[in-house]
């Protein structure tokens, strides 16, 4: 997490640092989602930031979670997600359904809490906080975030790859890993293998792999070899 003010603000968030140690007890063991625990974060942070702009009553996530600054979070979210009244729009549709999401499980982290500190007060806003969500949100947010993702998804071009550049890529590909293979080859001949050609003949073979295998963006990235050898029952050295 970058050291600006939205990761200050995380940083020093008791609900929102239970996010991510949430977060990171469910995604903690793929390196890949790192960046996605933090991002959920900032988020959070940007929220919060926002809300005490508005209320100075405000310090803190756990001042938010109460029904009376339901408002307050809605109309903030609709700032920072670049909602647009006349067209019912959002600019960043996708922000708004993120931030609905980890707005109640704010509420729910907080709920726990105040179960485990058995303060009543407490629990009864994070209820209420939560009713509040699951009846308002739905209608005010998420129908019109939805319906702007599908706006922007059916706008969307989608230019395909000319038939000959695909090919002309193929044969490349295939020209530079029996070079590269050559090269490597001829280097553990002479003992002088050369990092560098073992590094571009890896990153060759990974793009050959994807564009003949492609399936959700950064599988084949995060193969590994266990994995590989488990899968196709091969356990020779690789």
């Amino acid at each position: 997490m970058s050291g600006d003010q939205v990761s200050l603000v995380a940083r020093n968030d008791k609900i929102i640092i239970c996010l991510g140690e949430k977060l990171y007890k469910k995604h903690g063991h793929l390196e890949h989602m790192y960046n996605y625990i933090g991002q959920k974060m900032r988020e959070m942070a940007r929220l919060l930031i926002c809300t005490r702009e508005e209320d100075s009553e405000i310090t803190t996530v756990e001042d938010l979670v109460d029904p009376k600054h339901f408002p307050l979070a809605l109309r903030c979210t609709q700032n920072i997600c670049g909602y647009e009244e006349d067209t019912n729009s959002y600019r960043n549709p996708f922000l708004a359904l993120k931030l609905g999401y980890s707005l109640k499980k704010c509420g729910s982290i907080q709920k726990a809490n105040a179960l485990i500190e058995e303060n009543e007060e407490k629990r009864k806003k994070a209820e209420n906080f939560i009713a509040v969500h699951e009846l308002m949100w739905p209608i005010d947010v998420s129908s019109s975030a939805l319906t702007s993702l599908k706006t922007a998804k059916w706008n969307k071009p989608s230019p395909l790859p000319l038939t000959k550049d695909v090919s002309k890529l193929q044969t490349l590909i295939k020209e530079k890993i029996l070079e590269l293979s050559k090269s490597l080859s001829d280097g553990i001949k002479n003992s002088k293998v050369e990092k560098n050609v073992y590094s571009q003949l890896s990153e060759v073979t990974l793009v050959k792999l994807v564009m003949f295998n492609r399936r959700r963006c950064g599988e084949a990235e995060r193969l590994t070899i266990e994995s590989y050898q488990q899968k196709s029952g091969n356990n020779a050295p690789i």
